[in-house]
């Protein structure tokens, strides 16, 4: 790891208040960019370099997951597994 993501990480660990609270925000904006439920990262770069960016620009923030007024993202429903076509076997 270079000297200057030795610093970012520093200041972001101030920032956001510990080490904990950053690698839980990290891991939570990304997640929610993989379900797709949240607005999508801009930009060409890796998606950790574009969460670190929006965590830098302060556009996000780490709430408790029982927070008044945060929305529940809505899970889409899985389809039910399908077995083999045709009828059941009888013995």
């Amino acid at each position: 790891m270079s000297l200057e993501m030795v610093r970012k990480v520093e200041e972001l660990d101030r920032k956001v208040g510990g080490r904990f609270r950053l690698t839980s925000l990290v891991q939570r904006r990304l997640q929610e960019v993989v379900r797709g439920s949240a607005r999508p990262l801009e930009g060409n770069r890796e998606p950790i370099d574009r969460v670190i960016a929006e965590i830098e620009r302060g556009e996000i923030d780490l709430v408790p997951d029982d927070a008044p007024g945060l929305a529940v993202p809505e899970v889409p429903a899985e389809p039910a597994p399908r077995g083999p076509a045709g009828p059941p076997a009888t013995f």
